[in-house]
């Protein structure tokens, strides 16, 4: 595979260029909404879990009153990515990882939607502890453009005669594109964080020789001045890389298909991006408090990823804040949903079932148990330290 790899430029704030045509509205004009318009609100962590007793819990009576009225439904997506691929969809075995790296990747830069078979390659610290290796990835890492340009041009130069590329449009979110299709499964990155390496992954027919690859990717990490300048600074090191969610983006959607599909996308992870791409939907950033104002007749899919980033983050007060947060932005939608001017809002916690409210399930006043009952079932399992100990865990 020919492909001419050019070093990134440090992340940019704002918007890019190439973004402007995804966020083309409709115009100044504030239009009535279109009681054809449904919402379906994809926010992973709002059930936690996390430490908190009844008395602690923040207020919050909107979020309170939709999830208790709302009918439940299975959803068939445990994580963020595959309710979002569902979305759109793109269904697939609930057991392993869905294809999201091709999708993800053309969501980072348009240039990196090239076809062909795609990886999640992201960077990660592997910590001992005992017999086993914890796994951290992400912001956390404190991993900078420049250190990831350097650690993906060696290990392209390493690799260069095996037909793989490896790109790094963000210091902790890198790809790995292959001539040819692998048959690879792994856990997302997202369900590991903090969490052991199993021994048995990946699996699939090339696993072995996969297996034989990253074990030699640590090597070549392990020696490389990127982390020796780490390890003296006392940063966490780049142990190598994790690879999940594998796969070829397919063609895009045409007909009745495409009809189905979101108008409207709205969210920051490069996933959503990439989506709306293929679909060929209009794509928005999510703001603290976005509008839906211009919404009208719009078939919308949002992304609300601030509860989870608390949670991968460990951060108990950012979690709280964005519990919060959401409960005043749900009065966008309440509202036009009791007046009929709403289909509905569908609820995606991403735990395998959805909460879908129409304006007809607002009169269930004999509904008491929301949000608040389902976070204390959650609570036995929690992914968080009390508050006091959160900020001392991590890599280090």
């Amino acid at each position: 595979m020919k492909v001419q790899r050019r070093p990134r430029e440090s992340p940019r704030t704002g918007s890019s260029t190439h973004d402007s045509r995804w966020r083309e509205g409709v115009g100044s004009v504030r239009l009535p909404m279109d009681k054809t318009m449904m919402v379906t609100l994809i926010c992973p962590g709002l059930f936690g879990p996390v430490p908190l007793d009844a008395a602690s819990w923040p207020r919050v009576p909107r979020l309170e009153r939709l999830v208790a009225r709302a009918t439940s439904m299975p959803s068939g997506g445990r994580d963020a990515a595959a309710v979002c691929l569902n979305a759109f969809g793109l269904p697939g075995d609930p057991a392993w990882e869905r294809p999201t790296a091709p999708f993800a990747c053309w969501g980072e830069e348009p240039e990196l939607g090239a076809d062909g078979y795609c990886l999640h390659a992201d960077p990660v610290h592997l910590k001992p502890d005992g017999e086993r290796l914890l796994l951290f990835a992400g912001p956390e890492l404190g991993l900078d453009q420049d250190e990831a340009n350097a650690l993906t041009t060696d290990f392209n130069q390493h690799f260069a005669d095996q037909g793989l590329l490896l790109e790094a449009p963000h210091p902790s979110r890198w790809y790995l594109r292959s001539e040819r299709c692998l048959d690879l499964q792994a856990a997302p990155l997202e369900r590991l964080l903090g969490g052991a390496v199993p021994h048995d992954a990946p699996a699939g027919t090339d696993a072995r020789r996969w297996r034989a690859l990253l074990t030699e990717t640590q090597m070549l990490f392990h020696q490389h001045p990127v982390n020796e300048r780490r390890a003296r600074l006392r940063q966490p090191v780049i142990s190598g890389i994790w690879t999940w969610g594998g796969g070829v983006r397919p063609a895009p959607p045409e007909g009745a298909a495409q009809g189905s599909m979101p108008t409207l996308v709205v969210g920051n992870p490069p996933l959503m991006r990439g989506l709306a791409r293929w679909a060929g939907s209009r794509w928005e950033p999510l703001t603290h408090r976005p509008t839906c104002a211009h919404w009208d007749g719009e078939r919308v899919v949002v992304q609300w990823d601030a509860l989870q980033d608390a949670l991968t983050a460990r951060d108990l007060g950012a979690w709280l804040q964005a519990v919060v947060d959401l409960n005043t932005w749900l009065e966008e939608l309440e509202t036009p949903l009791r007046q009929g001017r709403l289909a509905a809002i569908q609820i995606e916690p991403c735990l395998e079932t959805a909460y879908r409210v129409e304006r007809r399930h607002l009169h269930r006043f004999w509904r008491r148990s929301g949000w608040s009952a389902r976070l204390s079932h959650a609570r036995a399992h929690s992914a968080l330290p009390d508050d006091e100990e959160t900020r001392g865990s991590g890599p280090g």
